[in-house]
């Protein structure tokens, strides 16, 4: 029988079964299995296996005794794999154990079954299973074990039997469960961290093969070694087309190299670099790139990992928003000016209907004394120049109103080129370009005139010595929603494009926000006002249109206008102008009541009535007037007011005239209104609607016809 140090060596050299067993325990548990429950029967087989190997190794420490080291097997099987796990272990011994036979087949069972109970309780150590878990989960696990010699023959011989056996049986039984539970807890945690490592590289690849943006990592002399397969998408190259040639060959702009090197490598990283790379089509797309220098364990440079990303939608959206915010501001700004130009155009008309009015009747006064009527015709003549410069004034603050009438533009372009063929030299080639079947629009047709006058003038003038060629284009034009960031103001709909291009000189990129400003010039002293475009520019969107412009320098400019088709509009309120036939003769004797709040006006309009024959009384005041005419209306037979007073507007005066007199003459004289049109002043009676400045020629008329109509 084998008793003391001699049953520790033999028990301890019993482990070297367990030594193999951690290895192929290592090379069995992190196989993968489909059925997650034939885990707990891999490794009760396993451990098993491990058991009846170790059980060949017999020590008998009394007669039909024998111990090994299958205890502690079953303890681990039940802690590694599972109840189920342990008790496949625990049937592999018994079955072993009975084959032996012997006095201590029971003991021996009741052992295996102590083992296999320890197993389980150490199993319900929710803690992690550190070195100290294993010290004191072995001793534990060993005194539990050891009662298992009280079963061999009668009580008081087991005793005496554990006694002898706790020490070199139970240290023995002890070591082998500490040492080889912690080789398998550690083999556990390398394959839970190898585990762990292979899911997050599988995730690491998902994402980096799905990847919008472009990864990549370039050597010191930046060839690429490593691309994401997103450089498809972006580039169209596939990664292995890429892999090995220089990054700097995708560059649009090759000066771009040596700032983006420099940068890199003075400050070790690169953000939102902004670069125009080329795609395998030849196209060019906008990247954003960010990357960084990377350094071996020495410190020394070894390449540069950075991220790729297609700015190209962005920057266009940016651009498109810049471009209409610049839009925005030019519209109010036009708007400010307009607004600013139609107020101080009623002083204007003030101060020259005054000049015009005396001039003119001085003219009328005069006419025989030839010496007096130059100078005269001087002022007269001068002070018409002042009117229309009001007029075009207020054709830039598009508060003037027009003769609106159904107009053919092909027409009207062609007339215009036989004005302007007298007036332009042959040197110049004018292009002549029509596609439309109709092109009626509503419109003013001198306005209209007007606009392409001055555009073809314009492109005339960009040309360099007289010579070169103007494009005139007609043409239909769908604008869809993508468009109205170019042309601003208009809704979608169908229009006919008018373009007027020329391949002068262009215009400058310092003037591209200021050539639709009033009184703003390029031209010499002299040569124009500078109220050229910014009159067009009025006069298009009075007509419910836009008009925008392309230029490069020394290549030229084109100007694009859009016009409604004629079934996108709908008429607008037309206000009389002037007449303009000699009435001077049609002299009258009715009784005229003069409004005006300036006493200027009332003093020189009742010079021009009282000459016609007419008995004329004046209010500065509209209230004082209506009081006037409330206390004797027959004493009158026809109101003159003006439109914009202080406390009461001549329409307003004219509606609480009807009410007094319904049916009573007013005529309201006007130099600028917003809010004055033929179908609110019809509606509230009033007879006519006439222009300041205006001539006696021009009332006279005015008058006749109200008293007579």
């Amino acid at each position: 029988m084998i008793e003391g140090s001699s049953l520790f060596i033999g028990m301890f050299s019993n482990l070297a079964v367990f030594i193999v067993f951690v290895s192929i325990y290592s090379f069995i548990k992190p196989i993968e299995t489909k059925n997650k429950r034939l885990e707990p029967v891999i490794m009760g087989t396993l451990f098993g296996l491990a058991l009846i190997v170790c059980m060949q190794v017999k020590i008998p420490v009394a007669e039909g005794v024998l111990v090994d080291q299958r205890n502690a097997i079953v303890v681990l099987s039940t802690l590694f794999g599972g109840p189920f796990a342990g008790l496949i272990t625990w049937l592999s011994g018994v079955f072993v154990r009975v084959l032996l036979g012997g006095n201590g087949v029971r003991a021996g069972i009741i052992g295996l079954t102590l083992s296999y109970g320890a197993g389980s309780l150490l199993r319900l150590w929710k803690g992690p299973r550190t070195p100290f878990f294993f010290i004191t989960g072995s001793f534990i696990a060993t005194l539990i074990i050891l009662p298992g010699f009280l079963f061999v023959g009668d009580l008081s011989y087991g005793w005496e039997l554990m006694k002898r056996m706790a020490l070199p049986y139970g240290t023995a039984i002890y070591l082998g469960m500490l040492f080889i539970g912690f080789l398998l807890q550690h083999e556990n945690n390398r394959i839970s961290i190898s585990n762990r490592l292979k899911e997050s590289e599988k995730r690491y690849r998902n994402l980096y093969e799905k990847l919008i943006d472009i990864s990549f990592f370039m050597d010191n002399q930046g060839r690429i070694r490593e691309i994401s397969p997103s450089v498809e998408h972006i580039l169209g190259y596939a990664p292995e087309e890429v892999i090995g040639s220089l990054f700097y060959d995708y560059f649009k702009d090759s000066d771009k190299k040596e700032s983006f090197l420099k940068e890199i490598r003075k400050e070790g990283f690169l953000r939102d670099s902004e670069i125009h790379l080329k795609k395998k089509n030849q196209s060019v797309v906008c990247v954003s790139v960010n990357s960084d220098m990377e350094y071996d364990s020495n410190g020394t440079p070894i390449g540069v990992h950075g991220i790729i990303r297609d700015i190209t939608h962005l920057r266009k959206v940016q651009e498109d928003q810049l471009r209409l915010e610049k839009m925005i501001i030019q519209n109010q700004k036009m708007d400010s000016l307009g607004t600013l130009a139609g107020g101080i155009a009623h002083d204007f008309n003030n101060i020259l209907g005054g000049i015009l009015g005396y001039s003119d009747l001085l003219r009328k006064k005069f006419k025989d004394d030839s010496n007096v009527a130059i100078y005269i015709d001087g002022i007269f003549n001068a002070a018409e120049r002042a009117r229309n410069l009001v007029t075009q004034i207020l054709l830039f603050s598009r508060n003037t109103d027009f003769n609106m009438k159904v107009l053919d533009l092909s027409s009207s372009v062609k007339e215009a080129l036989g004005l302007l063929n007298q007036t332009i030299p042959s040197s110049v080639t004018i292009n002549y370009t029509d596609s439309c079947r109709d092109s009626s629009v509503l419109g003013d047709e001198n306005q209209l005139h007007q606009v392409i006058v001055n555009l073809i003038t314009n492109a005339f003038h960009a040309l360099k010595e007289e010579t070169g060629t103007i494009d005139i284009t007609l043409s239909k034009y769908t604008l869809s929603t993508p468009d109205t960031a170019e042309f601003t103001s208009v809704p979608v709909g169908n229009y006919l494009s008018l373009q007027v291009k020329d391949d002068g000189s262009g215009i400058p990129e310092e003037y591209s926000e200021k050539v639709f400003d009033p009184f703003f010039t390029t031209k010499e002293k002299g040569k124009g006002t500078g109220l050229g475009l910014a009159v067009v520019h009025g006069i298009i969107e009075k007509h419910g249109g836009s008009i925008r412009f392309t230029s490069e320098v020394d290549k030229g400019t084109c100007f694009t206008v859009l016009l409604p088709e004629l079934e996108k509009k709908d008429i607008p309120l037309i206000i009389d102008q002037q007449e303009s036939d000699d009435f001077l003769g049609a002299e009258g004797e009715e009784r005229i009541i003069i409004v005006d709040d300036e006493q200027a006006n009332i003093d020189l309009e009742k010079h021009m009535l009282e000459l016609l024959g007419y008995k004329v009384s004046g209010y500065t005041d509209p209230l004082a007037a209506l009081e006037a005419f409330k206390a004797d209306s027959e004493a009158y037979d026809l109101m003159l007011t003006d439109q914009t007073m202080p406390g009461m507007s001549g329409l307003k005066l004219a509606e609480l005239v009807q009410k007094e007199s319904p049916g009573f003459p007013v005529i309201i004289a006007s130099g600028y209104s917003s809010n004055l049109n033929k179908d609110k002043a019809e509606k509230i009676g009033v007879k006519k609607i006439i222009i300041k400045p205006f001539l006696i020629n021009d009332i006279a008329a005015a008058i006749r016809n109200s008293l007579e109509n």
